[in-house]
């Protein structure tokens, strides 16, 4: 069996040390693999193991967007919250015309700089790009467990991916709150 395909139907089951073991040994066999290294980062157990394995799928797909976006989302939720800024005028500094009083203005402090960590693609002939942690890589892959016995009703549903699923209902949600947002214009009589 391809340890790829065994790796992600592993995964779609639910078994990560399995998904693991079996994506570990695609990896092995081809350590460009692509898809190997996404799927990989779908059933690691650490914040870090999840960057490298988005970093080396990164470097080996540059133009990959949807793992340049969870990179970014890694990074964003790494980042320390943001100071609320103080109004530069109270309401109670204000003239009754709406000018501003003549009034000292709060002093607001000034935000830390954003400090993005830099993250350069590594040569392909470098061997750190080669050479897989050894925490990730095992040392024989599991064996495939038994098939799952499942009834034939169950057998015979499609089965959808959840990601597919997720999208679908945002397009939905999307779709119903604009007509909402349209209809409430028009009752207003804002949009003809």
């Amino acid at each position: 069996m391809d340890p790829l395909q065994a790796g992600i139907t592993a995964a779609r089951q639910g078994r990560r040390a399995d998904a693991r073991a079996w994506l570990q040994e695609a990896i092995r066999r081809d350590p460009d693999n692509e898809p190997a290294w996404l799927w990989l980062s779908t059933v690691v157990e650490t914040d870090a193991e999840y960057r490298l394995c988005l970093t080396r799928a990164l470097a080996i797909n540059p133009n990959n967007e949807t793992t340049r976006a969870r990179l970014a989302d890694l990074a964003s939720a790494a980042a320390p919250p943001r100071v609320p800024i103080e109004p530069l005028v109270p309401v109670q500094d204000l003239a009754p015309d709406g000018r501003v009083a003549e009034a000292p203005r709060p002093i607001v402090p000034e935000a830390p700089p954003t400090v993005l960590p830099g993250v350069s693609s590594p040569a392909v002939e470098s061997p750190q790009v080669r050479r897989l942690p050894p925490h990730l890589v095992a040392a024989e892959p599991a064996p495939p467990p038994p098939p799952l016995a499942v009834p034939e009703a169950e057998s015979a549903a499609p089965q959808t991916a959840l990601p597919a699923l997720a999208v679908m209902g945002c397009l939905a949600v999307t779709a119903v709150s604009g007509l909402l947002v349209l209809l409430g214009l028009l009752v207003l009589g804002w949009a003809s």
